[in-house]
């Protein structure tokens, strides 16, 4: 793998491949409960169940993406993360603890974004490699073109900068979306290079399956779109 995007993913393989699933699977009620990718009338909905929370009727900026990360919020959503997977399949709680532990996978995360420009403390960013990466693996195809990326970033940005809804977003709030988006992006890149590696098609399509209802339910159809310079484009 050419791309710095896709040869930054390989870092733990779990061999057992219903477990590969679970993740992806789990990992939707974790989207659904927080941020939907680029549906501003989800996140305004959120913000106005709130009881006595205002939106600021100034227009969010660029700024308004970036949070400061809060470590003992970071081990909480981790732990929440683990829970929910571990309630699938309990045995393999101490697999997950080994791998989240010392902060191993969001310093990869982290380092991913590093190597474009991006940072794992920005919302649109992470929400980009999220889909970037979940586009190559219900395609099955490598992208490695920066504008490619960078355009996908701007269509998010636009997005979640248009009105004022993100003004009300807490730092809480996007980090826990940001680093969920980001534990998503990275298990399933790996999930897909073990099935793939271990030549289990029948696996494999089940698993891209799952990308694909996840990132719809999420507001976007990979299936029916290409990834180019200029972004998604409609096929």
């Amino acid at each position: 793998m050419k791309t710095k995007l896709l040869s930054l993913f390989v870092l733990f393989c779990f061999p057992v491949i219903s477990f590969a699933q679970e993740v992806i699977m789990s990992g939707e009620a974790l989207y659904n409960t927080n941020f939907s990718l680029i549906n501003g009338s989800i996140m305004g909905a959120a913000i106005k169940s709130k009881s006595g929370t205002k939106t600021s009727a100034k227009k969010a900026t660029l700024r308004s993406l970036e949070f400061t990360r809060s470590e003992p919020l970071s081990k909480t959503i981790q732990q929440d993360y683990i829970s929910r997977l571990a309630k699938e399949q309990p045995n393999m709680k101490p697999a997950l603890e080994k791998a989240f532990s010392g902060n191993k996978l969001r310093n990869q995360f982290d380092q991913l974004l590093s190597a474009y420009g991006y940072s794992g403390t920005n919302l649109a960013d992470a929400m980009t490699a999220y889909l970037v990466i979940s586009w190559q693996v219900v395609h099955g195809q490598e992208f490695n073109d920066r504008r490619g990326f960078d355009s996908v970033r701007k269509m998010i940005r636009e997005n979640l900068l248009s009105g004022t809804t993100l003004n009300a977003v807490t730092d809480k709030e996007k980090q826990t979306a940001a680093e969920t988006f980001g534990y998503q992006a990275i298990i399933a890149m790996n999930t897909y290079k073990t099935l793939r590696n271990n030549r289990n098609k029948t696996a494999l399509d089940q698993f891209k399956a799952v990308v694909d209802r996840s990132a719809k339910e999420s507001g976007i159809d990979l299936k029916g779109v290409r990834l180019t310079s200029n972004g998604f484009v409609k096929l």
